[in-house]
């Protein structure tokens, strides 16, 4: 741990478990599901993902997402949606992930 620092950490030249600060899905009147993610204080090489696991049990994902934004997922089913945001990030053999879930409900 000598060598860590907070300027290896955020340019990548050491391998941290990725952090996810903020994960929001608000359903709005017009069926549309808007989700916001904040994982900004990762090395630029981190990957982020988006799995929405639907009423009817299907799952749609989303990859090569920036690192902190916004999606608009419209809702065709009424019921609870699952959003689980993914964050990971590897160096050699070596891969760490994160990951966080918020439900969000479609009247």
């Amino acid at each position: 741990d000598g060598f860590s620092n907070p300027f290896s950490r955020q340019t990548g030249l050491e391998i941290v478990r990725p952090v996810i600060t903020n994960l929001t899905a608000a359903a709005t009147r017009a069926k549309t599901i808007e989700i916001t993610w904040d994982c900004d204080h990762n090395p630029p090489a981190t990957a982020v993902r988006l799995e929405i696991g639907t009423p009817s049990g299907s799952q749609i994902i989303t990859t090569a997402l920036s690192r902190a934004g916004l999606s608009r997922f419209e809702a065709r089913d009424s019921g609870v949606y699952t959003i689980v945001l993914y964050a990971s990030i590897g160096l050699g053999s070596q891969q760490r992930q994160a990951s966080q879930q918020v439900l969000t409900v479609v009247p």
